[in-house]
């Protein structure tokens, strides 16, 4: 019972091993007293990472890293290794940093991951970066974004001050992290300054407008040595989804700025936007004013083929929060944010659309443009091509579409393939495609031909990806030569 309960727990991440390496990369510039240097910060996401069993708890995983950092035409720095994680319930991502003595200068910084546990996925990333440090100016390191820190007395890569530093290289803070923490070196005030300065530390809002809004800050005064650091944890529990900037600025006694350093970070916050917005009415007075309850809900659920990441978790937040205010300010703000100087415009095109596809593919679960075929139409737009079987004698009625250019992945001749296994109406449901990000079936032949297991290519049925062809079973030869 115990190895059923470990193995259903870890079971989400290995069904995610079919992905490829998700991994982010940051880069701060330090000094010594006698050297420069920089950190690189490396985080590999766990769902993309492949696990192997090493007993009946424990899961492994080898990730080979390798660095390599150039000037010019010539390497001036490499590094090799291999970070070895074992995980028991549930695995968490991997975290490294390593330090390289540079002189100021231009270069390039490329890291290449590779899962030892899986073939042919290799991530590779590069960076332009420059170390520029003078000894005799006032100077800011680059500021490095922490998740946590915490009093660690063991001397290590990550202990500064007394403290180790969690790292966050990906600069996303999602809606379990409610702090945000900033350390950052100041070099040569004795020399520079030879007084006492003022450092502030603080976070702005990137509004979609171009305006800048402070969020919150902090000031404190700091006396003249050859190197100082500060360490700052802010607490982000009630900031709002949303683009941000952390900023470090040291100023002196007349309040005249010495030097500012900056880093942009993303803030996702889905139940702190609904508090936002539910005390604000943003879409009063617009073309949204008139709109009720109903209308909302069905024009939220038009847009949720087009929303992302942090955006679709905000949308499904707002859908869910039965509240007209806050479902007229997001749509709003989602119009707004499309088309700035005529949102009604873009607005009143895609609906159009959006209540046609609804008439067309709606099959009574649902809008139509909640339906397969519908979510992609609105994703992807009007296929170029649709073929329509209903005459394969052992598959249910199914279509292909077909677009020839596929410029939102940068792909050509994508195809999608739908099938009504109910044989209900319009209940056409994705079975396979060829688009990167889609649902991709390798045995989407032997689930469309269900109905005759015994003409599979192949001598064993559970291995077969292909079914033996006759002139009547088409969808391969649609699918591959169409």
């Amino acid at each position: 019972m115990k190895r059923i309960i470990y193995f259903l727990l870890f079971f989400c991440i290995i069904l995610q091993n079919v992905k490829g390496l998700d991994a982010s990369i940051a880069i701060s510039t330090f000094k010594t007293y006698n050297n420069n240097y920089i950190e690189v910060y490396a985080q590999i996401a766990a769902s993309t990472i492949k696990y192997k069993t090493t007993d009946s708890i424990n899961y492994k995983a080898l990730i080979e890293v390798i660095y390599v950092i150039k000037q010019k035409d010539s390497i001036v720095a490499f590094d090799k290794f291999v970070l070895d994680a074992t995980a028991g319930k549930f695995a968490s991502d991997l975290l490294d940093t390593k330090r390289f003595p540079l002189k100021n200068g231009k270069y390039q910084l490329e890291a290449t991951f590779k899962d030892l546990n899986k073939i042919g996925n290799d991530h590779i990333y590069r960076k332009n970066f420059e170390v520029n440090i003078d000894d005799n100016l006032f100077q800011l390191s680059d500021i490095q974004l922490l998740n946590s820190f915490k009093k660690d007395s063991v001397e290590s890569i990550n202990n500064k001050l007394g403290y180790f530093l969690e790292n966050n290289p990906t600069a996303y803070y999602n809606r379990n992290m409610t702090k945000l923490g900033l350390f950052v070196e100041m070099y040569n005030s004795d020399k520079a300054i030879a007084d006492d300065y003022i450092l502030s530390l603080g976070i702005d809002r990137l509004e979609g407008n171009g305006n800048i809004t402070n969020i919150v800050s902090i000031s404190k005064k700091r006396g003249p040595r050859p190197i100082d650091a500060f360490l700052h944890l802010f607490d982000i529990k009630n900031i709002s989804s949303g683009n941000y900037m952390a900023y470090v600025e040291a100023r002196n006694r007349d309040k005249k700025l010495i030097q500012r350093k900056e880093i942009v970070f993303q803030r996702n916050n889905p139940f702190m936007f609904i508090q936002d917005t539910a005390s604000l009415d943003d879409a009063a007075g617009t073309f949204l004013a008139n709109l009720g309850k109903d209308s909302l809900r069905y024009c939220l659920k038009a847009i949720q083929s087009r929303t992302r990441g942090d955006e679709n978790g905000i949308l499904n937040q707002v859908i869910g929060s039965d509240d007209v205010k806050v479902q007229r300010n997001f749509l709003y703000r989602y119009w707004l944010n499309q088309n700035p100087t005529n949102p009604i415009e873009a607005y009143n095109k895609y609906m159009e659309v959006a209540n046609a596809v609804n008439i067309l593919y709606k099959s009574g679960f649902g809008y139509g443009f909640e339906s397969d075929r519908g979510y992609v139409f609105m994703k992807y737009g009007k296929p170029d091509d649709v073929v329509t079987v209903e005459d394969d004698p052992s598959a249910p009625p199914y279509e292909i579409w077909v677009y020839y250019n596929f410029p939102i992945t940068k792909q050509s001749n994508v195809k999608f393939l739908f099938y009504n296994p109910s044989l209900a109406g319009n209940d056409f449901r994705i079975l396979h495609s060829n688009a990167r990000g889609e649902t991709n079936n390798p045995r989407w032949q032997i689930t469309l031909y269900k109905n005759a297991p015994n003409e599979v290519d192949g001598d064993n049925y559970n291995d077969a990806t292909s079914m033996k062809d006759n002139f009547n079973r088409k969808a391969s030869r649609y699918l591959e030569d169409f």
